[in-house]
């Protein structure tokens, strides 16, 4: 039968797909019913400064990100180097995008060869790497409907709040 690829680690090699954290199976319910980790560090909920290098459109989307992630309390200071990470992509991938509008999809070489305009390529790499940071962030929707909020969410009814009667 088929393996599973091995990954290498800091301790040696480990089959299969990344660990969740502690928190998120717990989120979850544990749907494996494994055991949990309770050593796992925990780590304060807190926006991390934004670096001093990012640009404009970087630091507008840090700012976007860090203040819907720390509503639903899910950043720490160490998160700071992915979420620079995945701003800096975020602001290369618009860059990229606006420079595509006014190229043809079709370039030539001097010798008159045509070949797909380079640019596209470097698109599609920052949206592959895009996805990948919103992945480990936990902020596409595949990833999302993994966790299970805690407490009343937009759609659910306070039980203990009394209906209104219809009067028709």
């Amino acid at each position: 039968h088929a393996h599973t690829p091995a990954k290498l680690t800091w301790g040696g090699l480990m089959r299969g797909p990344k660990p969740q954290p502690t928190a998120a199976k717990r989120l979850r319910g544990n749907p494996g019913k494994r055991k949990l980790n309770h050593a796992e560090p925990a780590f304060e909920t807190s926006i991390p400064d934004a670096p001093a290098h990012l640009d404009d459109v970087a630091l507008m989307e840090w700012t976007r990100l860090t203040q819907e992630l720390a509503s639903k309390n899910v950043i720490t200071n160490v998160d700071m180097t992915i979420l620079a990470l995945y701003c800096e992509t975020y602001s290369e991938w618009v860059e990229i995008d606006e420079l595509i509008k006014n190229q043809d999809v079709i370039k030539k070489y001097p010798t008159g060869a045509e070949y797909v305009n380079l640019l596209r390529g470097q698109r599609r790499a920052a949206r592959q790497e895009i996805a990948k940071y919103c992945a480990e962030l936990g902020i596409t929707p595949s990833s999302r409907s993994r966790v299970k909020a805690i407490g009343k969410t937009a759609n659910q009814q306070d039980p203990h709040k009394k209906k209104k009667k219809k009067l028709f």
